[in-house]
């Protein structure tokens, strides 16, 4: 059976049939990680109106005469069956050959996914796959190869780079084209993260001997207020870090009146 088999079987040939929904239990290698729980409830009151449509796909466990499944593909369904009550649920039973490629591919046709859980999915398919290159990987899932290589390259990542994306999975690209996941350095994938954030590191330093600090008045004027801060170009450096003391020394002062007045 070649891999393309393995990774996109017939399913339509395997018997449909209902099983005690207590019989069954999650997969502990589910590899979606996160799950709505409004779109499960939304799922679980389609399912009360209209049952279940398309079965899950199952392994079966046999124990003497005891008979359990274990979910390879259909967690939402299972969990929103739960949530309506149901006692029994359709079902399509597959081999142990096939349960983990086709776990891996039907999770990964799904457009709600994290980039983490896309990134780790794609890692676990290549190596049951024996280590697919990523041409061979992106020709099964119908991606590109640059797809591929893109998560693949996060799913690689130390952990704190993996931890970032799982955060902040709206900066997925960013992180995967910026280098960080292959700096070795972890202090400077900290500043390379931060600045994904958009954080600035500001050294606490005090004034430079001799630089005292600019007085801050306030000027209050009928609508909203005004800021405006003049400065040459070309700075040195000790200038400018007096102008960012400064300028932390105006939110300070800021602050407390922020919170005089609200004590007040």
């Amino acid at each position: 059976m070649s891999d393309r088999e393995l990774l996109q079987p017939n399913l339509t040939t395997q018997p449909v049939i209902m099983v005690p929904i207590a019989s069954i239990t999650s997969s502990v290698d589910q590899p979606r990680q996160m799950f709505d729980d409004d779109s499960i409830l939304e799922l679980a009151i389609d399912i009360v109106g209209n049952g279940i449509i398309n079965p899950i796909i199952v392994l079966e466990r046999i124990d003497g005469n005891d008979k359990s499944y274990v979910i390879v593909a259909g967690e939402r369904r299972y969990r929103a069956a739960n949530i309506a009550n149901l006692l029994t649920i359709p079902v399509r039973i597959v081999t142990n050959e096939k349960a983990r490629i086709i776990q891996l591919s039907e999770n990964l046709q799904r457009e709600d996914l994290a980039p983490i859980e896309i990134a780790e999915a794609l890692k676990a398919l290549k190596s049951e796959l024996g280590g697919a290159t990523h041409e061979k990987l992106a020709d099964h899932i119908q991606k590109s190869s640059s797809y591929v290589g893109r998560y693949l390259l996060i799913a690689d990542a130390p952990e704190d780079v993996k931890a970032f994306v799982k955060e902040h999975s709206h900066l997925f690209t960013k992180v995967s084209e910026s280098g960080v996941a292959k700096e070795s350095d972890e202090k400077k994938r900290k500043v390379m993260l931060d600045k994904l954030l958009g954080k600035v590191a500001v050294p606490n330093r005090t004034l430079p001997p001799g630089r005292p600090p600019i007085p801050f008045t306030q000027k209050h004027v009928k609508n909203g207020f005004n800021i405006n801060i003049q400065y040459r170009e070309n700075l040195k450096k000790a200038e400018k870090e007096t102008l960012v003391v400064n300028l932390k020394k105006i939110i300070e002062e800021l602050e407390k009146e922020i919170n005089s007045n609200s004590s007040n």
